[in-house]
Order: structure tokens, then sequence, then C-alpha cells
């Protein structure tokens, strides 16, 4: 299971996560989870949201058409 699984799964069981969360969760580094979200969100799967200075991340109840 790759990096990106791992979090998508993380973030479909928690419905929203902040970044500083998915760290303790994991014990990764924060730009390991990045790069791991980062396809997942160019490509629609999982929204980001900032909001004061934190993210969060959740499943795109309405993902692309094309994604």
């Amino acid at each position: 299971m790759t990096n990106k699984q791992k979090l998508y799964f993380i973030i479909q069981e928690r419905r929203i996560v902040s970044l500083q969360n998915l760290e303790d969760i994991t014990k990764w580094q924060r730009i390991t989870i990045l790069r791991a979200i980062a396809p997942l969100v160019i490509k629609g799967k999982i929204k980001a949201v900032i909001s004061d200075t934190t993210r969060y991340f959740k499943i795109n109840d309405k993902p692309l058409k094309n994604g």
C-alpha cells in the first residue's frame, strides 16, 4: 500500500483531518504527507481547505467528471 493510499483511507475514515493530525497519526514528516496528498488534490479526490493557518483535508464529495 502506498503512502497516497494510506492517507486517503485515514482521511476517508475521519471525514476531515488537519495536517498536524496526519503528522501525529502517521509519524511522517510534513513534506512526505504533502507529497503524497498533492496528486490526490490535483485529481480532485481530496479537497484542501485552509482556515486560520491550519490546513484541513477532506474527501471531495463531488469529484471531477474526468478524474
